[in-house]
């Protein structure tokens, strides 16, 4: 998750944070990135191969020993024990694969559930589309752990507008934003011009660069007007006083926002429950 300057993880402050315009800071990254547990390589490829065929030739000599029923399971057996090690040897022969994130930690707090309004004043940087809040994460198809190697989410600040009249206020900045309608973005240049924004040492794409973000491919999430959500997290009176009751909240801190339906979907359920009610 990209943070902003001298501010500390949301999710737990204790997190160690780099900062990837310096050197020292990429390479303490890098090191975390690429040092995760691993399978270890015991014997190359080719000795799971003898291995296997040792072990089929066993069995065998064992199913004839056993009769007829011996020798069908040694011939069913067998040959699923050398596919069995040619994946394990190819799977270990790979290269080293990066540990990433599993992903978000649901927040505890109880969820404003309501309808986002505000204008649309942010211009996504992966799509181009004008939205009021966005997330960018890149991922890796081979990985250990999680596949998410980096995420950045912003807003341009929104007013959720909940049941019984309540409204809350999100301010503009940075959130922790999840979208199932994210979608994987096919123009690499406007990636690369996304990360390059980022610190250009990440372009490297070699299959040999062990950078500290290494990834694959780009996903990137809209939030827009209409869109259903759900905001975790902290959020504080505004305007109350001893004479009056306020429906005006603000969340404090970094929110999380998990996207619940678009406002494309909450259209066509819409329409489908009036065409229900029509027939």
């Amino acid at each position: 998750m990209l943070l902003g300057d001298h501010e500390a993880c949301d999710v737990d402050p204790r997190h160690q944070r780099v900062r990837l315009d310096d050197p020292r800071g990429r390479e303490d990254l890098a090191q975390k990135v690429w040092s995760a547990p691993q399978q270890p390589l015991l014997v190359s490829p080719e000795s799971h191969l003898m291995f296997s065929s040792a072990g089929t030739g066993l069995l065998a000599a064992l199913g004839v020993a056993a009769g007829p029923a011996g020798m069908v399971a040694a011939m069913t057996v067998g040959p699923l024990a050398m596919l069995g090690a040619g994946v394990l040897a190819s799977r270990r022969a790979r290269r080293t694969q990066p540990f990433g994130a599993a992903g978000y930690l649901r927040p505890v707090e109880q969820p404003q559930f309501g309808r986002v309004v505000g204008p649309a004043e942010l211009i996504a940087p992966l799509s181009g589309r004008r939205c009021i809040g966005y997330v960018v994460t890149l991922r890796s198809r081979d990985f250990y752990g999680g596949d998410t190697m980096l995420t950045d989410a912003i807003t341009a600040g929104f007013e959720l507008q909940a049941s019984g009249g309540r409204r809350v206020r999100v301010p503009p900045g940075r959130m922790r934003f999840q979208s199932h309608a994210s979608r994987s973005v096919r123009n690499r240049e406007a990636v690369d011009r996304f990360v390059g924004g980022i610190n250009e040492w990440l372009l490297d794409h070699s299959p040999d660069h062990r950078g500290p973000v290494p990834f694959d491919y780009a996903e990137e999430g809209l939030l827009r007007e209409g869109d259903m959500v759900e905001v975790h997290g902290q959020v504080s009176v505004v305007g109350l006083s001893y004479r009056h009751t306020s429906n005006e909240y603000e969340a404090r801190g970094v929110p999380h926002v998990r996207l619940v339906r678009t406002a494309a979907e909450d259209a066509v359920a819409a329409q489908a429950v009036f065409t229900r009610a029509s027939a």
